[in-house]
């Protein structure tokens, strides 16, 4: 049997905790029941602070909206994943593969595809590259001669206009030196008229010389002038020839396939 003492601690003690236990009881119960009012009305603490903050209400908007819609957007995303499941499960591939074919038929994918792969090979040929890098080469000798007998046609015509020139001019001081001639000859000075008449049948021979060699060159002109078209036709003969060697089928160069688009046959 405990001693009185002992008996005396173990009573006090047990006094100390049924007046804990009481003092405890109201604090735990004001907390379930804060708890309990929060549940039931909807809003935390958090919620209440956002509530006299503008800027933290407005986020709390937002995060709520982008959970709802999350939450929609899983439930549709599981509704189709669902639906397709139950599509794949109900195909059979064998009859859905002879559907596809029949269906790419009707539509004319086939004579679509042959088309569109044969205006890619259009594109992609290189043999009207090489045809005008081949007419190119035979014509420009050709060209050469064009613009060398083009620049010796303008030099002949320069100078055919030079001796014209100088032509009438040495005609006209001819005639101004023949009538200084009849003056002095009037005059009875017969000697400065012989002198004066001398000096112009030489400027008149020498305008008739200038004359003769501007009609000269102006005939070389225009027989070069007319020799020039029959050159532009040579280089045009010899780079379509070197064309053909390399395009003989005369395939489209990519610059005319272009502006055409291959579209699905009509139905």
């Amino acid at each position: 049997m405990a001693s009185s003492p002992q008996i005396c601690c173990r009573l006090t003690a047990g006094a100390l905790l049924v007046h804990l236990f009481l003092f405890a009881a109201p604090v735990v119960a004001l907390e379930i029941r804060k708890s309990s009012l929060t549940a039931i009305d909807g809003t935390s603490h958090e919620a209440a602070q956002s509530a006299g903050n503008p800027l933290l209400a407005m986020y709390r908007k937002y995060t709520m909206q982008y959970q709802k819609d999350a939450k929609e957007a899983y439930e549709s995303a599981k509704h189709y994943s669902e639906e397709t499941q139950k599509l794949a499960d109900a195909a059979n591939a064998k009859d859905l593969g002879v559907k596809v074919r029949q269906k790419l038929k009707d539509q004319g994918v086939s004579d679509w595809a042959y088309a569109a792969w044969t205006v890619q090979g259009m594109l992609n040929d290189p043999a009207p590259v090489k045809a005008g890098a081949a007419a190119a080469k035979a014509a420009a000798p050709y060209n050469a001669a064009y613009a060398a007998y083009d620049k010796a046609k303008v030099q002949y015509d320069s100078a055919a206009q030079g001796y014209a020139l100088r032509a009438k001019q040495d005609a006209g001081l001819a005639h101004q030196l023949m009538s200084y001639s009849n003056q002095f000859k009037l005059q009875g000075n017969t000697e400065q008229a012989n002198t004066y008449k001398g000096q112009s049948q030489g400027l008149m021979s020498q305008a008739d010389k200038f004359k003769g060699l501007a009609n000269t060159y102006s005939e070389t002109a225009a027989k070069i002038y007319g020799v020039l078209p029959s050159i532009q036709s040579w280089a045009g003969k010899a780079g379509a020839m070197a064309a053909y060697e390399e395009n003989p089928l005369g395939a489209l160069p990519a610059k005319e396939i272009f502006p055409f688009t291959v579209v699905p046959p009509a139905p």
